[in-house]
């Protein structure tokens, strides 16, 4: 219950490129954990992961574009503070993701 897989799905408006892109996380890092992004619970923290590797705000990772198109599944993972018992309730959390080219 407390993990979410998502789908990241990329196109380019132009057919037929193929070409490595990174994607990067930004977004304030948690207090507790700098590889999870800060939410509204300050005893919670919320991790990005990709391919078994957790993607720090401020990181990267590189994917590509075949033939104008990709995709990747993330894994969305709460983390909890050492040694807190998280207030109940619900709690937000931002992030962006910007694609580039390298």
């Amino acid at each position: 219950p407390y993990r979410r897989s998502v789908v990241l799905n990329y196109s380019c408006p132009e057919a037929g490129i193929d070409s490595p892109i990174d994607i990067k996380l930004l977004g304030t890092a948690s207090s507790f954990n700098s590889s999870a992004l800060a939410t509204s619970n300050p005893d919670l923290a919320a991790g990005l992961t990709r391919l078994s590797s957790l993607v720090a705000p401020g990181s990267s990772f590189r994917t590509s574009i075949t033939n104008s198109s990709g995709r990747d599944t993330v894994l969305f993972t709460l983390f909890r503070k050492t040694g807190s018992l998280p207030a109940a309730g619900p709690f937000t959390a931002s992030g962006t993701l910007v694609m580039s080219v390298p």
